[in-house]
């Protein structure tokens, strides 16, 4: 819903300004319910003994996943944008709403994937049901005194005001510090500098490093050799792709965040 009202072109009077808090209001507790919950069931997934030793490779798949969509997100936003500028007419301040319909409708589609495969992940949810009724019935044995539960919020918030300051730093780097990148850096790049503003070719030097984790990592003349093809693939894109450098490129203020690790 969040999304959905900052896709909303609604100028820069009072009612935009309002809508836009609104939004990040929406945006906070959704992320906030949404996030936590779904590392829980992520962690859940592998609750089984069987499963129990692939707990750490399901958490590097989410974040992994996570980043990637971080990482392309700046260029998709970029050419959405320039799509609205030049098909249909409409002003810079504008195009910014139907990058955040595209993200309100990406969520959409997550939500309903999340539907559509929830076969698969039924055993979190009946162990969830029975974790509650266990928490229930062990409630008189299990309870902490007075004492504790002071103890315990007394450490959460403590948790609460560093994280809360760290948090409102860390984030200046999709604010001010793309202000920052708008208003004084140099907007255009050439030469193999200019490479690194394409996400294609951070997307070639991904591969090429973790082809070298690969080739140092396989046991089998098979595994080696797939690492070696990829690495000289990789390689072979990055060579074209600088062989076929066309002067400066221009460089986006939000392109920075491709960067932001």
């Amino acid at each position: 819903i969040g999304y959905l009202v900052l896709s909303l072109p609604l100028g820069k009077e009072t009612v935009a300004v309002a809508a836009m808090g609104i939004s990040l209001i929406l945006i906070a507790l959704g992320t906030g319910l949404f996030k936590g919950n779904l590392q829980v069931m992520v962690g859940r997934l592998y609750d089984e003994p069987q499963y129990a030793s692939k707990r750490d490779s399901g958490f590097s798949l989410f974040y992994m996943a996570i980043n990637i969509g971080a990482m392309f997100a700046p260029t998709a936003a970029i050419k959405i944008m320039k799509w609205a500028q030049e098909s249909l007419s409409v002003s810079v301040e504008d195009s910014y709403h139907f990058a955040f319909a595209v993200a309100c409708a990406s969520l959409i589609l997550s939500i309903a994937i999340y539907y559509a495969f929830s076969f698969t992940y039924k055993h979190v949810l009946a162990s969830e049901t029975k974790s509650k009724d266990d928490k229930t019935s062990a409630k008189e044995t299990n309870e902490l005194s007075k004492a504790e539960t002071k103890e315990r919020i007394i450490c959460l918030c403590l948790v609460f005001a560093v994280v809360i300051f760290f948090w409102m730093a860390f984030h200046q780097n999709g604010n001010t510090l793309t202000l920052f990148a708008r208003d004084y850096t140099q907007k255009t790049s050439e030469g193999l500098q200019s490479m690194a503003f394409d996400v294609t070719n951070l997307v070639a030097c991904i591969f090429v490093v973790y082809g070298c984790f690969g080739l140092a990592q396989s046991k089998t003349g098979k595994g080696k050799g797939i690492s070696l093809g990829v690495i000289v693939a990789a390689i072979a894109f990055l060579f074209y792709k600088y062989s076929n450098l066309e002067g400066a490129v221009d460089v986006e203020a939000p392109i920075f965040q491709q960067f932001n690790p």
